[in-house]
């Protein structure tokens, strides 16, 4: 008789289930993230208009991620009354390059984040940034809507999205109070005008 003929033949099913919880056994789910401020500077007025800082803190160190899992890692800010609208909130995801008053990096550029929260606890802390306001955009794909967080009431959900091939990247959910934002920007407007400062000529 042929061996060939008589060799258990593995079931696809059994393949395809080990492929599965392959890929799923690769997700990196962060569930520490947490806002400890919130603040908006000279230093954060942009080219493109006013940002508002989001700190927020994890035991997770992102940098090392992106370089273990060449993951790209990216915060997503919605209003969370309105998640399925498309509103270009975030600013993207930065650190301070050599302590609490260095100078902001990406985080793909910053390396280990640092901090005195990060020395003592090894809590690391990034930054998230928002766009103040945007203008309506019917014609981009999807249709960005319109905001102005000076003025608005309303709350913004952030949290950590991105991967890369086999691999993901979640987290959970901070929300950022519409009042604390408001207030922010507040204390970043002139007193004696009561505009908001101007933007810089160059960065």
């Amino acid at each position: 008789m042929d061996a060939q003929a008589t060799r258990p033949v593995k079931p696809r099913s059994v393949a395809v289930v080990s492929m599965f919880a392959l890929l799923t056994a690769c997700t990196s789910n962060i569930r520490d993230l947490t806002m400890t401020a919130l603040a908006v500077d000279r230093q954060t007025i942009q080219d493109d208009g006013l940002l508002v800082e989001i700190y927020v803190t994890s035991a997770t160190n992102l940098e090392q991620l992106h370089r273990r899992w060449s993951d790209t890692i990216r915060a997503e800010a919605k209003f969370c009354d309105q998640p399925s609208g498309y509103a270009v909130l975030s600013g993207g995801i930065y650190v301070r390059e050599g302590g609490e008053y260095g100078r902001f990096q990406p985080l793909w550029e910053s390396g280990t984040p640092t901090g005195a929260s990060s020395r003592m606890q090894g809590i690391l802390t990034y930054t998230i940034f928002l766009n103040a306001a945007r203008k309506e955009s019917p014609l981009s794909k999807p249709p960005q809507i319109a905001f102005d967080l000076s003025t608005g009431s309303r709350d913004v959900c952030v949290s950590l999205a991105g991967g890369y091939l086999f691999h993901s990247i979640t987290s959970n959910v901070v929300t950022v109070p519409a009042a604390m934002i408001r207030d922010a920007i507040t204390k970043a407007m002139i007193p004696q005008t009561g505009q908001m400062l101007s933007r810089p000529s160059g960065r």
